[in-house]
Order: structure tokens, then C-alpha cells, then sequence
């Protein structure tokens, strides 16, 4: 049992590890496509890597809205189910209010 236990956490540790590794490799390409100087990289070669960066930046923003949109959609659920509004039922009840 106890071995079980240790290589399902070996195997988690592992896909953990594997996908810090892929984060890192990314950080590194990104970092050296900003830091590569221009006179040692080709004009074309140095635009292909802004183009490069410039769309893994747009595709993490892009993540990053779908993320909050997601987490603003769970917010409101909660929040009507903690705090009812009773706005309509005031509404009908006071016609003249409005």
C-alpha cells in the first residue's frame, strides 16, 4: 500500500517536474528573444522572434481573460446565491417607487 501511495506521488512529482521544465523552456526562449542583440541576429530573424513573442504574450493574455471571465461568472453565482436580490419583488410590491 505504502509503495503504491509513494509512486503515485513519484508520478505526480514527475508530471510536475516535467511541466516546470516546459514553463522554464519557454521563460528561457522568451527572455533570449529579449535579450538577443540586434547585431548579432539578421533583421528577419529578429522580427520572426518579436512575431514569436509577441504571440505567446497574446495567447497568455488571452488565457488570462477567459480565466477572470470564468472566475467573475463563479463570483456572481455565488454571490446571488449568498445575497438574493429582491429587487423585482420590491419593485411589484411599490408601484410607485419608480
Amino acid at each position: 500500500k505504502q509503495i503504491r501511495e509513494k509512486e503515485l506521488e513519484n508520478n505526480k512529482l514527475s508530471d510536475y517536474v516535467q511541466d516546470l521544465a516546459v514553463s522554464v523552456a519557454q521563460r528561457e526562449k522568451i527572455m533570449r528573444v529579449r535579450e538577443s542583440d540586434a547585431e548579432t541576429v539578421d533583421e528577419a530573424e529578429y522580427r520572426m522572434q518579436e512575431v514569436v513573442w509577441r504571440r505567446l504574450v497574446i495567447e497568455e493574455a488571452r488565457q488570462q481573460t477567459e480565466d477572470i471571465a470564468i472566475l467573475k461568472a463563479e463570483v456572481d453565482r455565488l454571490r446571488q446565491r449568498t445575497f438574493p436580490s429582491f429587487a423585482k419583488t420590491f419593485a411589484a410590491q411599490n408601484p410607485m417607487s419608480r
